[in-house]
């Protein structure tokens, strides 16, 4: 359909040589019309690469697992005093908060989330008031949320060497590599903000 209405196109500028158009000009609209009909002048596979480009990154962007921010808009914000314990296991989502074999809740941290104000899980979580009680209450599935600040301590604990403390970004790099790990994770709470979190290896 295209090349005739380019061919029409191109009968009606003969038709408009033979009415005193110049031979440049009429040169010109000749060399664009057949580089139309050939193809070696068209913008349309350039537009459509650059639209393919634009979605496909456009379609990168709202697939990224893990974006910036993503669990924090959703998350429950914890400020209650006390010690909040999981497992790293992000292959076992339909498994938080649901109980097991012997009816106990499962503790399930499928993903998390850590920038410089907040730190977010999303699954189950245990709950004790100290370090000295076992685990009073389990939580749902959900996402949750911890203020974190400069005093917030990470730790590393097992090995050799004891604990080995880490930076807030050297924290976020183990969360990511052990995600799937079935390690402990341990969230401490003091005046609404945590002062400790560790990843037991």
């Amino acid at each position: 359909m295209k090349r005739k209405v380019l061919i029409m196109l191109f009968c009606m500028c003969i038709g408009a040589f033979s009415m005193g158009c110049s031979s440049d000009v009429f040169d010109q609209v000749s060399e664009e019309v057949t580089g139309l009909i050939d193809g070696s002048n068209s913008d349309d596979e350039d537009v459509e690469d650059l639209d393919v480009e634009e979605e496909a990154a456009d379609t990168s962007k709202e697939s990224s697992p893990k974006a910036e921010g993503k669990l924090k808009k959703d998350a429950v914000e914890t400020i209650t005093d006390g010690i909040y314990s999981s497992y790293l296991i992000a292959s076992k989502k339909d498994e938080a908060g649901v109980p097991d074999e012997t009816g106990a809740q499962q503790k399930i941290v499928y993903a998390s989330e850590l920038s410089d104000d907040v730190f977010c899980i999303a699954g189950s979580y245990g709950y004790r008031q100290n370090a000295s009680q076992d685990v009073i209450s389990v939580s749902e599935d959900g996402i949750f949320s911890f203020a974190v600040d400069k005093n917030t301590n990470y730790e590393l604990q097992g090995g050799d060497g004891g604990p080995k403390v880490q930076t807030a970004d050297e924290f976020k790099k183990q969360l990511a590599d052990l995600a799937d790990s079935e390690l402990y994770l341990e969230i401490t709470v003091e005046n609404g903000v945590a002062t400790n979190i560790a990843i037991s290896t």
